[in-house]
């Protein structure tokens, strides 16, 4: 993934994170699905 977006994994997971704290994002019922919330 690094090769596609420049950035490393581990950073990748982090910036997911802090957007699933913030409840921007959560998971979807299917596995592998994801929910995203668009705010102004």
């Amino acid at each position: 993934m690094k090769g596609e977006t420049g950035i490393s994994i581990t950073a990748i997971q982090k910036l997911l994170d802090k957007l699933i704290s913030k409840k921007y994002v959560e998971r979807g019922e299917k596995e592998g699905s994801w929910r995203v919330f668009l705010t102004q």
